[in-house]
């Protein structure tokens, strides 16, 4: 097709369309594909290839909500592969695409930067390279199965990640099966911010984000666990952090390590819901790690040779601390090395102890606390 537009619907609201493509070839859009559905529920199954411009104009707002609704989710067993020659642009003006994938040329991109947002039902870069929008990138829909989200290749081009944010936002509802949602990483991939949302809106089920593949992604910027249920997971793998932290999440676990690397000073702040228990690693020697609320981190935190954590005046729990390593965890002291040149330190004699599996280690705001006496109860 040289242009080609999906559109209508099922007017009534609880009720299903769906576009299938079948066949053994994947028909093909040369200059324009438009995803415009009118109604709720409007959806797709099958492939379709586009070299031209992408636009998503369906159901569900310019900034639709997988929280509340399935309305505009476009299904999961679907695919628009952009397979481009030519450097080529998308377009959102509301609705939820379905599942994205780049298979374009080397060195030709689909480029975002030109619109506020995008909404798709996952990510897929296979060669050629991507630009993301400066506002929200929003990978995910409700839909309850187990299923790669975000999928970056070996061999996959640049994804550069402009000024916006990635929101891996999905949502599962069945009462009878928890999922597993992956995050696959194969090639290189840096985030400027990069959000964790989502959920299993049933209490006794779980819904898990696994951080999986070769490669560990990279956040530049701002990294937020922020899950809405209750056993929401993160496990396995490695996320490194080079700019600010918050959990604000309404229950989180996992056993995914998180390592902070910025190359200035980085804030962590904890509102609501765990961290995951992952080890922790501070091997950030080129700022200090600042306490903006009390931290709990349900795993070990290990302070990296040359790295500083400041406490600014707030508990940190950790199932145990080691700065063995050469590196210094303050109590107070902003604005580290000054204008407090020697702030209160906590020196290696005070931290010897690698609790147990039922143990933490607690550092409180009170400069007065004999932390050695503390741990030593712990012993007895």
């Amino acid at each position: 097709f040289h242009k080609l537009t999906l559109s209508g619907g099922h007017i009534n609201w609880a009720k299903a369309l769906i576009y299938t493509v079948a066949g053994t070839v994947a028909p093909s859009v040369t200059e324009t594909f438009k995803w415009n559905g009118s109604y709720t529920y409007f959806q797709l199954t099958g492939t379709i290839e586009v070299s031209g411009n992408i636009e998503c104009a369906s159901y569900g707002g310019a900034n639709p909500s997988s929280a509340t609704n399935d309305y505009s989710a476009p299904g999961a067993d679907s695919l628009i592969k952009f397979t481009g020659t030519a450097d080529k642009t998308y377009t959102h003006i509301s609705g939820i695409l379905p599942p994205l994938e780049i298979a374009c040329t080397a060195g030709k991109k689909l480029d975002c930067s030109g619109t506020t947002d995008v909404y798709t039902a996952a990510f897929t870069m296979t060669t050629g390279n991507f630009t993301a929008p400066n506002g929200t990138m929003s990978i995910g829909m409700r839909w309850d199965t187990t299923r790669t989200l975000l999928n970056i290749k070996a061999g996959a081009g640049i994804f550069t990640p402009g000024t916006g944010e990635v929101n891996i936002e999905e949502y599962s509802t069945y009462h009878s099966y928890s999922y597993n949602k992956t995050l696959q990483i194969d090639s290189a991939i840096s985030f400027h911010k990069l959000t964790l949302a989502g959920g299993h809106t049933y209490s006794s089920r779980a819904q898990t984000y696994i951080v999986a593949g070769t490669v560990v992604p990279t956040v530049i910027n701002t990294f937020k666990w922020a899950t809405a249920y209750n056993k929401s997971y993160l496990n396995s793998g490695t996320i490194e952090v080079g700019g600010d932290l918050i959990c604000d999440s309404y229950d989180g676990y996992g056993t995914t390590a998180i390592i902070l690397n910025g190359t200035g000073d980085q804030t962590i702040t904890q509102t609501a819901g765990d961290w995951p228990a992952g080890t922790w690693t501070n091997s950030n020697t080129a700022g200090v790690i600042l306490q903006a609320t009390d931290v709990t981190l349900g795993g070990d935190l290990d302070i990296g040779s040359g790295s500083k954590w400041c406490m600014e005046g707030y508990n940190l729990t950790a199932n145990a601390i080691d700065n063995s390593l050469g590196g210094t965890i303050y109590r107070h002291g902003a604005g580290l090395p000054s204008p407090n040149p020697t702030p209160p330190a906590l020196d290696e004699s005070h931290i010897p102890f690698t609790p147990g599996d039922a143990d933490t280690v607690l550092l409180t705001r009170n400069a007065t606390v004999d932390l050695a006496r503390q741990i030593s109860s712990k012993r007895s």
